[in-house]
């Protein structure tokens, strides 16, 4: 930022004015080098700016006025945040402010130790520690100096063999252990390497300093040893006040002033947004701290651009910059309301120039723009929100944060968690000690996330290095490495092209598109067998005509005999029922050895397989049989007296078959690629069911490409288990005879009984079966000893069930919707894999489909970025039958190759990077309660993980107010305790994931399908386990205290012992209020405690 440009040339005696609207210089001979006058003179105008801005004082240039003489003084609203934070160790460490410096020459250790104590005197916010008074407040005390004086600890490392080598371990050691807050905030260390060499360091805890604070401190104390050893008069001038006078000054300002106030709540009217990039890890339940850093340095021709463009714009660079941030964050997510925080000086009045303490401040930035805008537009809009944020800069952000009533959320900082800040390279800014070369020690980096990430450009010159400090926990190396690419490819894109809507701009490299496009959608294969099922069919039936194909009940076909009965239907259809390529066919029948032989009779006819689930209502039934206008079906004789909706031709396959006469069939070679095999109705949006008509082509492919994936091998036993009205059932239908293994469907009375199904798969040597999530998880995994292979699908699976599984065998994972053929990518686990995903990948593309990621203008999004699945290739659907406008709309032009279509299937998903791709959840479903981007499977997944839990469900439901909330319906294999299931969640989620309701059920209700019916569970009023809602007095003294208290702090009334102490009102002041009142009544309760389990009876 412009402010550390403006220290820097004060620390190099450089002085800057505003004479007569012009910037006057003036300086020592030999410190304006052409770098700092270059620099200078590109930021000309936000100097002067600043240096009028820092001139004004509220109150017409009036001082400071210095607080009455207290025992103690109050916390700024930044400290009262800070302190609250600290009581956590991993927190307060990450506060830890330090820096290493590196000596070489004779030191005068008594003149430094007596410039540290002397800078400790001189400034008293380096005394000041923080501890109750006797009402229980947290409060400011400073120390006197004559008790307080500095300890320089030492350290000689000259006998150690190899003192470098160890010297970081223990710089390590000693800058990273914690403080007391209510015991000194300064440590001094001083370690002798060698006769001439020294390492000096400092930590001082932010809640008493500041980066500006920092530069002072280093400043002075190299001012102040140089005097010592000359034997100088002391250059420092007297202070006019200290941070207490700040601290009571600010908050009389505060109270006086309230259009700041008002501005910023007006900035942040209505719903919040959440700002959801793209992450590569589960969000810890509660923040950490860990950081890690990554540098890359812009092009220098980006950087000049970039200027030019922002001078022609009279915009500042920084602007330019966080501009091109917010563009950035809409192409990764879609958000057109983003926030983004940048660190402010604070230092508006002229007396605190030359202070230390907390006086930084944090703007909110938060920008709303429309999707359409331009990058001018964006920009413009940076402008003029910049321009008010400093305008009122001196209302406190953690005020604003309590002004808001925020919901609490401990995984994350208040409002958002990116920063975004400009700042010069500090070159020469170090003064040297007398007799003493002084410079930086490297070996002692330390990254500290406090903000998920921090984009911090330094500008050198022309260049711009953009160095970024994240959380491990949350991002990834690559993940950073890609995000910075991307920042400056979009922001070239922008200023070449600024009237152009940002989601035009190419943000992705040509590297990027290659791997999406090429890389990850390799897939071209050229199958060797024939171009149709009935021919693949057939040349089994040529190699293995005796082996068995079919199995139901007690009947067992080969293939010899499947051939030939199929070939006596497709003659009679032909011959007698005039079915030729493309007639429609329905097929009303139960799973049995007869579905094979409809399918395949009325495939080798020419006409078009369309199954009629049996079990679905009738009106459905009656609609399928009108919408594709069949002239024959085939049933069976128990639904014949059932059929009065249907008048056309009627075959009881079960009576008629055998009756029917051998004729010729045409050859299979007869059968063209684009020649419609079969249609399946699949649940529309509008309730009426819609027909995917796919052609032979693309079932071949499919069948082919899957088997080679599924390995599926001459006898190897394979389950038919889908209903008729499931494309599975499809596959079923044709994979096994297409590979020459044996097909055995299950009575559909023993598939719904999960000790029957098991008992079918042992008794049967059952190889390889496809199963939906929500059953396998009602299976006993360890006693299916013959299953070697399984195929989940249609549904996230369950990580413990299929972590189960590879023990014993091979799982695949399938996705694909009904119009792609039936799957389109699939994840396989091997075997004995070691199982660590939580959200199963669905995989990649199968032989000769493509997958994209696209947002909502078509454009691809980069790897982690979320998007809508689009499927183009082999396995795509002809389209919907009678339905052109639906067609039009699913199946669009392939905006990267010319002349092809792709399927827009509604899924959302993203691609990791190693071309495996992840389904997120669906567009039409998408999850936000307060703000927050919610991702169901998360949740279900750590439910799932609870002792006692067997399976999860989470859905969104309305409350009788119509707002949105959580309901979690589990299955336990005993009594489950809401509370211990919530503590469980906060342990590993955020608080706005927990659920607001939970429903213990003994089993799932579930579809023909097998999935999950989500319309017949029950509504969590009257049925939800306990403690989830209404009024629950205190039982215990402890319970009756403690409400009491939080009556008095939220002054509300009927307090319960299971409500949410935030909910209620609660925030950082209150909690510490309620910790100090529980204190004088002999009680204790580490505020911590409070932030992570806000729930009165978890306390």
């Amino acid at each position: 930022m412009i402010a550390d440009l403006f220290e820097k040339l004060k620390a190099l005696n450089v002085t800057v004015r505003v004479v007569d609207g012009s910037l006057d210089v003036k300086a020592p001979k030999g410190t304006l080098n052409q770098e700092l006058l270059a620099t200078i003179k590109a930021h000309k105008d936000e100097l002067i700016s600043f240096i009028d801005t820092y001139k004004k004082t509220n109150g017409a240039g009036a001082q400071i006025p210095r607080a009455d003489e207290q025992l103690s003084y109050p916390l700024s609203a930044a400290q009262r945040r800070l302190w609250v934070v600290s009581q956590t160790e991993q927190a307060s460490i990450a506060y830890n402010m330090s820096g290493v410096y590196r000596f070489e020459g004779n030191l005068d250790q008594k003149a430094l130790e007596r410039s540290c104590y002397e800078v400790m005197r001189r400034h008293e916010s380096l005394r000041t520690v923080f501890r109750e008074n006797e009402a229980g407040e947290i409060r400011q005390f400073i120390l006197p100096a004559a008790i307080s004086q500095p300890r320089l600890v030492y350290h000689d490392l000259r006998q150690e063999k190899t003192p470098e080598e160890g010297l970081p371990r223990l710089l390590q050691a000693d800058l990273n252990r914690p403080f007391k807050l209510d015991a000194m905030l300064v440590r001094l260390y001083l370690y002798r390497v060698q006769n001439d060499q020294w390492v000096f360091a400092y930590v001082v805890h932010h809640i008493i300093s500041d980066g500006w604070s920092i530069n002072i401190l280093i400043r002075e104390i190299i001012s102040l040893y140089n005097t010592y050893v000359n034997g100088t008069v002391d250059p420092l001038p007297p202070l006019p006040i200290q941070y207490k006078d700040y601290v009571v000054w600010q908050q009389q300002l505060n109270e006086g002033e309230p259009a700041h106030k008002a501005w910023w709540l007006q900035q942040f009217e209505g719903e919040l947004p959440v700002l959801q990039l793209p992450s590569d890890h589960i969000r810890p339940a509660v923040k950490t701290y860990n950081g890690a850093f990554y540098s890359k340095m812009m092009e220098a021709s980006t950087t000049k651009a970039l200027k030019v463009y922002c001078h022609k714009q009279r915009a500042t660079l920084y602007m330019g910059l966080l501009a091109t941030a917010y563009a950035l964050c809409y192409r990764y997510t879609g958000q057109t309301d983003i926030i983004i925080g940048s660190p402010v000086a604070g230092r508006q009045h002229a007396n605190l120039e030359n202070q230390i303490g907390f006086y930084a401040n944090t703007l909110a930035l938060r920008a709303q723009f429309k999707d359409g805008d331009p990058f001018n537009e964006i920009l413009q809009l940076v402008k003029e929100l910049v321009a008010g944020a400093f305008e009122h800069q001196s209302y406190p952000f953690d005020e604003l944060v309590e002004a808001l009533q925020l919901q609490r959320d401990v995984s994350r900082n208040p409002l958002f968690d990116i920063q975004v800040l400009l700042q010069n390279a500090d070159n020469n800014a170090l003064q040297d000690l007398q007799g003493l070369a002084i410079g930086k020690y490297q070996g002692a980096a330390r990254y500290i996330g406090a903000f998920d990430l921090v984009l911090n450009f330094v500008e050198t010159g022309d260049t711009l290095d953009l160095r970024v400090i994240y959380n491990p926990d949350v991002y990834s190396v690559g993940n950073i490495t890609q995000l910075t690419t991307h920042f400056e490819q979009l922001l070239a894109a922008a200023v070449r092209a600024p009237d152009l809507p940002v989601h035009q701009l190419q943000y992705l490299t040509e590297k990027d598109k290659h791997l999406l496009l090429h890389e990850f959608n390799d897939t071209a294969v050229e199958f060797n067998g024939p171009g149709n099922v009935i021919a693949l069919f057939r040349k089994q039936v040529a190699r293995i005509p005796d082996a068995i194909a079919v199995v139901f009940d007690n009947i067992r076909l080969t293939y010899r005999q499947l051939d030939d009965q199929s070939d006596l239907l497709a003659g009679y259809l032909r011959e007698h029922c005039n079915i030729g390529k493309e007639e429609l066919v329905g097929v009303l029948l139960d799973r049995s050895d007869k579905v094979m032989i409809a399918a395949y009779g009325i495939l080798k006819a020419g006409g078009v397989y369309v199954p009629i689930d049996p079990e679905y209502p009738r009106a459905r039934k009656e609609f399928i049989m009108q919408d594709t206008g069949i002239k024959i079906l085939i049933t069976k004789t128990d639904y014949i007296f059932d059929l009065e909706y249907y008048a056309g031709a009627v075959i009881a396959l079960d009576v008629q078959l055998h009756d029917f006469k051998k004729t010729e069939v045409p050859s299979a070679d007869s059968i063209a690629a684009n020649q419609l095999a079969y249609v399946i109705y699949t649940s529309g949006s509008t309730g009426q069911p819609k027909g995917a008509m796919i052609e032979h082509g693309s079932l071949a492919n499919s069948m082919q490409a899957m088997n080679a994936i599924y390995e599926i091998k001459q006898k190897e036993k394979f389950l038919q288990f889908y209903s008729l009205s499931f494309d599975v059932s499809v596959f079923e239908i044709f994979s096994a005879p297409v590979a020459g293994a044996e097909m055995h469907i299950i009575k559909e009375e023993d598939k719904k009984n999960p000790a029957l199904l098991e008992a079918f798969l042992v008794n049967n040597n059952i190889d390889i079966a496809g199963l939906p999530t929500a059953l396998l998880h009602q299976l006993r995994i360890d006693k299916l000893h013959t299953l070697q292979k399984l195929i989940v699908g249609g549904e996230p699976s369950n990580p413990d069930d299929v972590a189960a599984f590879v023990k014993k065998g091979t799982l695949f994972n399938a996705y694909g919707p009904t119009e792609a053929a039936i799957c389109t990518c699939l994840f396989r686990i091997n075997k004995g894999t070691l199982f660590t995903y939580r959200n199963i990948p669905i995989g990649k593309p199968i032989a000769n489909d493509r997958i994209y990621i696209l947002d909502k203008h078509d454009s691809l999004c980069g790897v982690g970025a979320v998007g809508e699945i689009c499927i183009g290739g082999a396995g795509l659907a002809r389209g919907y039958l009678n339905r052109p406008e639906l067609t039009a709309e699913k199946f669009v032009a392939d905006p990267f190759r010319p002349g092809e279509r792709i399927y827009r299937t509604g899924d959302l998903g993203k691609w990791l990077p190693d071309g495996n791709l992840v389904f997120t959840g669906r567009k039409d479903e998408q999850v936000k309660i307060r703000g927050y981007r919610i991702e169901l499977g998360e949740i279900e997944t750590v439910l799932q993980a609870y002792e006692g839990v067997e399976a999860a469900l989470v859905m969104v439901q309305a409350d009788e107010a119509g707002a949105k909330e959580l309901v979690a319906y589990v299955i336990g294999n005993k009594a489950l305790q809401v509370q211990e299931l919530r503590s469980w969640l906060l342990g590993y989620l955020p608080g706005y994931m927990v659920p607001a309701h939970f429903v213990q059920l003994a089993e799932w209700p579930l579809t023909t399908n097998g999935k999950i019916d989500k319309r017949n569970l029950p509504n969590p009023a009257g049925v939800a386990l306990g403690g989830c809602s209404g009024y629950t007095a205190p039982r215990t003294e402890e319970e009756r205290v403690l409400i009491a208290i939080c009556e008095e702090v939220l002054k509300k009334q009927r307090i319960g012992i299971q409500d949410d102490f935030f909910v209620l009102g609660g925030d950082s002041i209150k909690s510490i209020q309620v910790v100090a009142r529980l204190k004088q009544q002999g009680f204790s309760l580490p505020i911590q405690d409070v932030l992570l389990y806000p729930v009165l009876e978890e306390l």
